[in-house]
């Protein structure tokens, strides 16, 4: 013990490298995301609406981290009490929020068009995917801050994979439908790729503002119009 090197020491130097080991395994346990109860009432559906919508303006106000449920309680008028009725924590508010906002910009991409209708120009239609989902993300309030939470929080980030996978394997079949050479294994491959890149840098855009968002975006279609150039010309 002649170094000096007390075990404090060491306690705090492992702290300070624990991230860098890939063999040490947090054992936090991950926050409840299910909801405790849907309500059915008309009043209770407005109380947890007003939750929803009061979550995302303190989202886009304040982010994630400064989120809390009494915050959110004292924005809205809801009782901590209830809003415990409904929710767990505040990750299962954003959780639930995030899938509500998810349902309503894939219904909107839906009237977009189709890779696999033949009949439809591809490049017109994956610019339009593109163009439709950024508007909507937009105009949604807490929208954007909704999606930087959903990926920045580890927690919340498998249930943002999750909705991933499902546009990843909706891509992946319009792709193989519409192309003559790409298979299932394939498709599903360049659609990943294509909902990553997306991902990255639409977050990108949102985080801009004005000439740089848009060029980023101009340049996300040029590149993946390049890459789908090779399976479906």
């Amino acid at each position: 013990m002649g170094s000096g090197y007390s075990g404090h020491r060491c306690l705090l130097d492992f702290h300070k490298w624990k991230h860098k080991l890939p063999f040490i395994v947090e054992t936090q346990t991950s926050p409840d995301l299910d909801l405790r109860r849907r309500p059915t009432q008309t009043r209770a559906l407005a109380t947890f609406d007003l939750v929803l919508n009061t979550t995302g303006n303190l989202l886009e106000a304040n982010g994630f981290d400064s989120l809390t449920t009494n915050l959110i309680s004292a924005e809205s008028g809801v009782s901590v009490r209830a809003i415990y009725r409904y929710f767990p924590n505040k990750h299962a508010i954003v959780s639930e929020l995030a899938r509500r906002m998810a349902d309503q910009w894939r219904d909107t991409l839906a009237e977009v068009g189709s890779l696999d209708d033949p009949s439809q120009p591809w490049r017109e239609v994956w610019c339009a995917y593109i163009d439709t989902f950024v508007h909507a993300v937009q105009r949604t309030p807490g929208g954007q801050a909704v999606l930087l939470a959903m990926r920045s929080d580890p927690d919340l980030r498998r249930i943002d994979d999750e909705a991933n996978q499902r546009y990843v394997s909706a891509i992946a079949t319009e792709l193989e439908s519409r192309s003559k050479t790409l298979g299932s294994e394939e498709s599903e491959q360049v659609a990943t790729v294509l909902m990553r890149s997306t991902a990255a840098v639409q977050d990108d855009a949102f985080e801009a503002s004005g000439p740089r968002a848009q060029q980023l975006i101009q340049l996300l279609k040029t590149m993946q119009l390049d890459l789908l150039a090779h399976y479906l010309d």
